[in-house]
């Protein structure tokens, strides 16, 4: 209800291709069937219409976030509880060559510029036992 008022649909639907064309790019380019330097001036064009997209459907999802933020903490305040008490979140994962990131879960390689992971979708940065949790 809330999040389609807001045209999230419409966003997914454009991150989806966005991120079908850069799976369907990568594979291309493992079967040699793009040039690198073609492939380089791609993924950073497909990269960059990825974030666009994604950045504004947390714009206009910023609304619902802030009032479920608000939700929260007045059930926490009226059950004692405190988020002081969470866990610190860990470092990101180490960079193997290239200066590429390793996911926690799946140890997948994503780009350095990643947040979460192309493979399994867990965020970068996150442990293996966080991930599963959250699962």
């Amino acid at each position: 209800m809330g999040a389609r008022r807001y045209g999230v649909d419409g966003l997914s639907e454009q991150k989806r291709r966005v991120l079908r064309a850069l799976k369907d790019l990568e594979s291309d380019r493992a079967v040699g069937k793009i040039e690198e330097a073609d492939y380089d001036m791609l993924v950073a064009r497909y990269r960059d219409d990825a974030k666009s997209v994604m950045r504004e459907m947390d714009l206009q999802v910023e609304p619902l976030r802030n009032e479920a933020e608000k939700v929260a903490r007045t059930y926490l305040k009226k059950r004692g509880l405190t988020p002081e008490g969470a866990p610190a979140e860990e470092a990101p994962a180490p960079a193997p060559e290239g200066g590429r990131v390793v996911c926690g879960k799946c140890q997948t390689s994503n780009e350095p510029d990643a947040t979460f992971c192309k493979k399994c979708g867990g965020p970068l940065g996150a442990s293996k036992e966080e991930t599963d949790a959250d699962a």
